[in-house]
């Protein structure tokens, strides 16, 4: 805007020159990113909280836009390479030189109408540590909460993990976390996406690429179990089933609904995956039961004379 020109300074530096080397510039140009680098107000463009630019290909050229390195003195840029098939694939690459920090997007200053409370995103990303150490990559997605400080919370996956370990001899890795959002993140005026690994200096190269967070879709992931061929055959898509807990803790039973069965495997596909149970293969005497929620039944008790 004109209220910028002249009064808002703009730095650029250039990385990593030879020593005693003279560079003369001529030619500058800044410009502002494509229009597809920015999401629109509607339920397509808060499908993905981190718009644009996810699998590093062309829309802004060599820019790396939106996504940045966390700290300026690591170094984050767009490399390519040729895969099994011939063809080449662009990804993000960050040095990291100066800490553990890594490659950050972050949006802040208004109200974003995306962040709808109770709703479940799902992290999905590519990463690859250039180490012959295995490391893991770990995300966080900070908010302001209405005081305006930053609060952070680490994705996790079903299990509660992180990223899985990658090295050089292990490659790329693919990652799944997710979130739920709560009534101080529907709050915030900015967010923001970042990735790190703990440890000291020095720091490993690490390699991004195809990243989303988007909305968690249920029917997106079939979560099949095995049940029985009678129980496949009579349960029809749709009904409401109760998986008892695995656990010492009764709140950790679970309600799915029926996707699909298919009777010869004696399986069904339910709508969400279960983070953790025990069938009679793991244990004997304490496997999970699954019961149908969605039909009338009598419980009747057998006649014991002795008891």
């Amino acid at each position: 805007s004109e209220e910028l020109i002249g009064s808002t300074e703009i730095k650029f530096w250039l990385w990593n020159p030879e020593a005693s080397a003279i560079i003369d510039i001529d030619w500058l140009k800044l410009e502002l990113p494509s229009d597809d680098t920015f999401p629109e107000d509607t339920p397509e463009g808060c499908s993905d909280l981190a718009f644009g630019n996810g699998d590093a290909e062309i829309m802004n050229g060599d820019s790396t836009f939106p996504w940045f390195s966390s700290s300026g003195n690591n170094y984050l840029f767009i490399e390519s390479e040729t895969v099994s098939d011939g063809s080449t694939n662009r990804f993000y690459r960050q040095l990291r030189i100066d800490n553990n920090w890594g490659m950050w997007y972050k949006k802040h200053g208004f109200n974003t109408p995306c962040v709808v409370l109770g709703e479940v995103y799902v992290l999905n990303v590519k990463v690859r540590v250039l180490s012959d150490i295995e490391q893991s990559v770990n995300f966080r997605f900070g908010y302001q909460n209405p005081s305006g400080k930053w609060q952070y919370l680490s994705l996790n996956n079903n299990e509660g993990s992180h990223c899985p370990n990658s090295s050089n001899a292990l490659g790329w890795v693919e990652c799944s976390l997710r979130m739920t959002t709560t009534d101080e993140m529907v709050g915030s005026s900015g967010y923001q996406i970042w990735s790190y690994i703990h440890g000291e200096a020095p720091f490993s190269t690490i390699d991004y690429d195809d990243i989303s967070f988007s909305k968690f879709d249920p029917e997106s992931v079939l979560h099949q179990i095995y049940v029985s061929t009678e129980a496949a055959t009579c349960w029809a898509k749709g009904s409401e089933l109760l998986i008892t807990s695995s656990t010492y803790d009764q709140e950790d039973e679970h309600r799915v609904t029926v996707l699909d069965t298919d009777p010869m495997a004696g399986t069904i596909t339910i709508d969400q995956m279960i983070p953790f149970t025990t069938t009679k293969a793991d244990d004997e005497h304490f496997p999970v039961e699954v019961v149908n929620l969605s039909r009338n039944f009598i419980l009747e008790a057998e006649e014991d004379p002795n008891n």
